[in-house]
């Protein structure tokens, strides 16, 4: 059995940022108990953890969990963090959504890079507002039922071959679906029903050849759409349909003009958390409050580590 490993900073270094401590890339080979911290907010693991989930059962106000990169394969101990609001597991071994019922004041969750294949137990988080799956491999987005607060969703690299299931979060204002599997017109349907979607990405899909027969089709089902895979439209116009003079169906008198913009550098696949990008499938749209900003990073690792 393993030995215990125990970790505490020193008075100087804890009242200097009491809120935040960053335990990145030490090569502890797992998560320490962490001492005299009960008034920890953010604590960050990357690279870490050495596979597993532990000792966070006393640290009470924690908001802000990054288990970056730890060959974590189950999502299991978060049950005392009832104040979490964001958990970032990207780049992990996670092959099951699980252990989240007590986190119901989740906000950001970041589950991009695993090895997820079925959208589960989530249905409970009503305040939870971006979902990041990016590089997993879900073949469909249904049971998102239940993700009322939803606005921005991340299923970049899956095989996923529909659009149904977005009916289930209208709220939705953003979503990448960039390198997927979708082939026809008629599985991107259930667009029509995300009525504030206003940034879309489909590029790297089959569908998206780049015609003005793709780009009518999408924005004849999204007329509030402002972005199409990183391109603005500029004079959003929508479509207008008017009937042939022979009454055999509409006609296309007008198509909103897609012009390039400067585009987000791949948009949402994480949480703008308080360290920079690490990678290129890593940002989202968090605004953490103060509370979560991030403090200077303390120079003076934790001592007493044993």
């Amino acid at each position: 059995m393993p030995k215990l490993l125990l970790a505490r900073r020193s008075a100087k270094a804890r009242n200097r940022s009491p809120e935040h401590l960053h335990l990145d890339r030490r090569q502890l080979g797992r998560c320490p108990v962490l001492e005299e911290e009960e008034r920890l907010r953010l604590l960050s693991f990357d690279g870490t953890s050495g596979g597993c989930i532990e000792h966070l059962d006393n640290l009470p106000n924690l908001t802000f969990l990054d288990l970056y990169d730890n060959k974590i394969q189950v999502m299991e101990n978060l049950e005392k963090c009832r104040n979490l609001r964001v958990l970032m597991l990207g780049k992990n071994q996670i092959q099951r959504i699980d252990n989240l019922k007590t986190l119901e004041k989740l906000d950001v969750l970041d589950l991009h890079s695993n090895r997820i294949k079925e959208i589960q137990n989530v249905s409970h988080l009503k305040h939870l507002r971006v979902l990041n799956l990016a590089g997993n491999f879900l073949p469909s987005i249904l049971s998102l039922d239940g993700l009322v607060a939803l606005t921005e969703l991340n299923i970049r690299r899956n095989v996923i071959s529909t659009t149904a299931g977005l009916d289930q979060v209208p709220q939705l204002q953003r979503l990448f679906a960039s390198h997927n599997n979708i082939v026809l017109h008629e599985d991107l349907r259930w667009l029509g029903a995300a009525t504030n979607l206003r940034e879309l990405a489909l590029d790297g899909n089959p569908i998206s050849d780049k015609t003005q027969a793709y780009h009518v089709h999408v924005l004849s089902l999204c007329p509030n759409l402002e972005m199409l895979d990183n391109l603005k439209l500029e004079a959003r116009r929508c479509i207008r349909a008017t009937k042939l003079s022979q009454g055999t169906g509409p006609e296309v008198s007008e198509v909103a003009e897609l012009t390039a913009s400067a585009p987000p550098a791949e948009p949402a696949e994480e949480p703008q958390a308080p360290e920079p990008s690490r990678d290129a499938d890593m940002q989202a749209s968090v605004s953490p409050g103060p509370d979560e900003q991030e403090a200077d990073r303390d120079p003076e690792p934790p001592v007493g580590i044993r």
